[in-house]
């Protein structure tokens, strides 16, 4: 494990349940969209992955919705 140096850029929590993936953007640089919120249903396939490759979705998702943003 590496310490991390540089001061923290955006702060985004994000979570799965059995039906879906979000994020919301909590911290951000400069301002931008604080409190956005980011989400889809899963896929029936996707319902049936195990919880920690859900979170992974939803950490994917809610990265990719942010970079868009």
């Amino acid at each position: 494990m590496h310490e991390y140096l540089r001061p923290v850029d955006f702060r985004l929590h994000y979570g799965a349940s059995d039906s879906a993936v979000a994020g919301i953007l909590l911290e951000s640089p400069d301002g931008t969209s604080p409190g956005a919120k980011f989400w889809r249903k899963l896929k029936t396939s996707e319902s049936k992955w195990p919880s920690c490759l859900r979170e992974m979705a939803g950490y994917k998702h809610s990265l990719a919705s942010l970079v868009r943003l």
